[in-house]
């Protein structure tokens, strides 16, 4: 966000520098809770558990912080400061306890620590440093906030866990808290910035360990009774992740999904937010170097579009991860374009626009309603209408251009279509029909068509009836 007074900026580090020559160490071990006055730059020990048998003369951990004033100037100017918190494991006791320390900062208006759960195979490392550094850009306007996470255990880390997490209070009364967790634990960062673009923010994950870890991070702003959560979980977090991300929602639970990156990562993306609308989870597996996606999930005058820069992406927006309501899809991306608009009714139409050269492989869910396509090149514009009933129409146009391959399924409860071809192009191609009364049979053709191979069949009273070819 835009920061217009950095003298107020000034004034709140100066209020931090002062009062930190002591601050208040809070521990939670085993549902035992304490809180300890440590000193800046001295090694506090302090007995966890109240058991003085524990640790080395009763003192279970060793706690020192260092405060810094920091100044950088690349990639741009910033003044903030820097905390780092050590805690030291003492004896072996506690090793399986669950554990929590953090470090209360300027009167608690921050707090800043970790967790190590209990769990199986889990243990409190031999030692930990976490880091905070604040920054306010001169020149930009604009914030930074970054986290960092050395971890130190015994032995390996596999099969443990560790959560870094941090909270603020501004003066206005807004709480933001920051959570991040790895499985297993690696020496990390996790950098947030503001951008000149009101919404849209910067983010830098880190990973220094050669082993992979399974990564989530959590942000969460609480301002009155309005709460805003966004959550990312990245199955093998890369040695370096760099993104910019912005959401919006809009009118009828439809949302716009920004993100931008200088590169793709091979990766599974899980990405979750209360500004999504409706889909309010975006799953990506092959991070994309940018992709727009403005979305309407609704059944009459539904709506998807996507710009995507890719190599192969796939991309979903969800309102769950488990039986989703809705679920939009687009698999196996590249450098594309594509348009979607929708009637999932009866009568209906589904209508998709998209760069003539390349392949759209969609599989769209929403609610009892199924559109699964996969067209090949080259035409850019595929339509088509219907009435499934025992009398009835379906209509298919592609602008007279041809499909290498078509395979499009429009399905509901009790009705649907599912047309199938080969070097495939219509133009207002209709067929209108009566199927009941028997005495009645009626089919009719218009427009026009060409194809090497290709049938229609409809859904209607609980089974599928071919109309094309002509059955009989």
């Amino acid at each position: 966000q835009h920061i217009k007074e950095p003298l107020e900026w000034n004034k709140k580090i100066r209020n931090l520098e002062r009062g930190l020559l002591s601050s208040v160490i809070h521990t939670e071990c085993n549902g035992i809770e304490k809180s300890t006055e440590i000193y800046f730059g001295v090694s506090n020990g302090i007995d966890v558990d109240n058991d003085p048998d524990t640790g080395v003369n009763g003192m279970d951990i060793e706690a020192q912080y260092f405060f810094i004033p920091w100044i950088e100037f690349e990639p741009d100017i910033g003044i903030g400061f820097i905390l780092t918190l050590s805690v030291k494991r003492v004896g072996q006791e506690i090793t399986n306890e669950d554990f929590r320390v953090f470090m209360e900062i300027s009167r608690n208006n921050m707090q800043i620590g970790y967790w190590s759960p209990d769990e199986q195979e889990n243990e409190i490392p031999a030692s930990t440093r976490v880091t905070f550094k604040f920054l306010f850009y001169l020149e930009k306007g604009t914030l930074g906030y970054s986290f960092g996470l050395l971890p130190d255990y015994d032995g390996s880390a596999e099969g443990k866990k560790i959560v870094l997490f941090a909270e603020y209070t501004s003066d206005e009364g807004v709480e933001q808290s920051f959570q991040f967790e790895y499985d297993p634990p690696v020496e990390a960062s996790v950098t947030i910035k503001s951008t000149p673009i009101l919404g849209r923010w910067n983010y830098q994950f880190k990973r220094v360990d050669p082993w992979d870890s399974a990564f989530t991070a959590r942000f969460t702003t609480k301002e009155d009774s309005d709460e805003k959560e966004t959550i990312f979980v990245v199955d093998k977090l890369p040695e370096e992740m760099v993104f910019d991300l912005e959401v919006t929602p809009i009118t009828k639970g439809g949302g716009q999904f920004l993100y931008e990156s200088s590169e793709m990562y091979d990766v599974n993306l899980v990405f979750t937010s209360t500004e999504l609308g409706n889909c309010s989870y975006a799953t990506i597996i092959n991070t994309p170097r940018r992709l727009f996606a403005e979305w309407t999930p609704t059944l009459t005058n539904g709506y998807y579009s996507l710009e995507i820069d890719s190599d192969g992406t796939d991309f979903a927006l969800k309102d769950s991860l488990n039986d989703p309501y809705v679920n939009l899809a687009v698999n196996d991306l590249k450098t594309i374009d594509i348009d979607a608009t929708w009637n999932l009714t009866n009568p209906g139409d589904f209508t998709v626009r998209k760069y003539a050269d390349l392949d759209i492989d969609l599989d769209f869910i929403i609610g009892k309603w199924n559109v699964e396509l996969d067209a090949r090149p080259t035409a850019d514009y595929i339509s088509t209408s219907w009435l499934i009933n025992t009398t009835g129409y379906l209509t298919i146009d592609t602008g007279w251009k041809s499909l290498s391959i078509i395979d499009l399924l429009i399905k509901g409860e009790n009705l649907g279509l599912h047309t199938i071809g080969e070097t495939f192009k219509a133009d207002n191609f209709e067929i209108d029909w009566t199927i009941w009364p028997i005495q009645d049979l009626y089919l009719d053709i218009s427009g026009r068509k060409d194809f090497a191979s290709a049938s229609i069949d409809i859904y209607l009273n609980g089974e599928w009836r071919q109309i094309w070819p002509l059955p009989w």
